[in-house]
């Protein structure tokens, strides 16, 4: 039986996604093939990293110690779930009081625009910026800003897709 182990830390800023982005990296060499990283996610004041595996307890341990290192393992909530189930299993923080919470990624995209339309939407609102008679120089930077981490985040999700397709085929 698959599950999804999710990792989850308090999110904050925008420099935030970088770091997911990195632990996700960092996690992915350390599990190897054993264990597939399926992604992230950000929103709602979270960060999460989604791992399917047939051995979710072990994945958490290994992961764990990249956590610890870092000196995440404080804010660190950790869950586990049969990959098409509903009622997920606190692993961390042990005598976890709360019910863990999460909306899926294919929750996400069901319910929202997809990255591809979010970089159109806000590509079309800096040209109506930038067409403004003043147009507020921060506004457009940031509304940039937004696009660049989208971008990266969408080269990240093709590659780590990329990767995926070719351990199942081998």
């Amino acid at each position: 039986m698959k599950y999804q182990l999710v990792l989850q830390l308090p999110a904050h800023s925008a420099g935030d996604f970088d770091r997911l982005v990195a632990l996700e990296d960092q996690i992915a060499k350390k599990l190897g093939n054993s264990h597939d990283v399926d992604g992230h996610d950000v929103g709602s004041g979270t960060m999460n990293i989604f791992i399917i595996t047939k051995q979710p307890v072990q994945a958490f341990e290994i992961s764990k110690a990249i956590f610890r290192k870092k000196g995440l393992l404080d804010d660190l909530k950790a869950a586990y779930r049969e990959e098409n189930g509903e009622e997920y299993k606190v692993v961390w923080p042990a005598n976890y009081p709360h019910k863990f919470q999460l909306i899926s990624p294919l929750e996400a995209r069901r319910k929202g625009p997809t990255a591809i339309q979010l970089i159109k939407a806000i590509k079309s609102g800096v040209k109506s910026a930038e067409s403004e008679p003043n147009p507020d120089p921060e506004v457009i930077e940031g509304l940039h800003s937004v696009i660049t981490a989208l971008e990266k985040d969408l080269r990240k999700q093709k590659t780590l897709n990329a990767r995926k397709k070719r351990r199942k085929s081998t």
